[in-house]
């Protein structure tokens, strides 16, 4: 489970309360109350994709066993459930580019950090938002930004991050290499 203790010495858990507390703090959640709803909607719908990964068993921890125990759950997430949630997502981004007014929410970087770990586990990789013009825009725009560019490059004060669900043939390397 992740802890971020803060300066005031308050220790909390769980991504979520982190991402709200730092959204908070940062003062990323829109411009009023619809914002704050719909930056909402986009870590609940994080969850959801969260939810669907690790049901499909793409953790990169998996035993090569596990992984292949779920070959079904992993073929019926890239055929059927991940392209269902990015046709929502598209029908709900708005064609100026984000889910609020503002298009960085602290609820739409944690999205887009779903999504990020959806198009490198995914076996069409990016491909699976070709589909979806509004919301690969703004994903490509937010994956841009600098602060999130320093973040994944691990420049900032967390460092580096890696991935956590991968393909089939990343944990192969990864196991060959371990």
């Amino acid at each position: 489970m992740p802890i971020l203790e803060t300066a005031e010495g308050v220790v909390i858990g769980q991504s979520l309360a982190i991402a709200n507390f730092m959204g908070r703090k940062g003062d990323m959640f829109g411009s009023g109350d619809a914002d704050f709803a719909k930056s909402q909607m986009c870590f609940a719908e994080g969850e959801d994709i969260y939810a669907l990964l690790l049901g499909a068993g793409l953790q990169r921890w998996q035993s090569a066993e596990a992984r292949g125990a779920k070959a079904a759950d992993q073929a019926e997430l890239f055929a059927e459930l991940l392209p269902a949630h990015v046709a929502y997502l598209e029908a709900l981004c708005s064609a100026g580019g984000g889910f609020t007014s503002t298009g960085a929410t602290c609820g739409e970087l944690y999205l887009v950090g779903m999504l990020l770990q959806v198009t490198l586990a995914a076996p069409a990789g990016g491909a699976i938002l070709d589909a979806h013009p509004k919301l690969k825009a703004w994903f490509t725009t937010t994956m841009a930004r600098p602060a999130v560019k320093s973040v994944l490059e691990g420049k900032s004060a967390i460092g580096k991050m890696d991935v956590y669900f991968v393909t089939d043939k990343e944990f192969a390397t990864i196991k060959a290499a371990a």
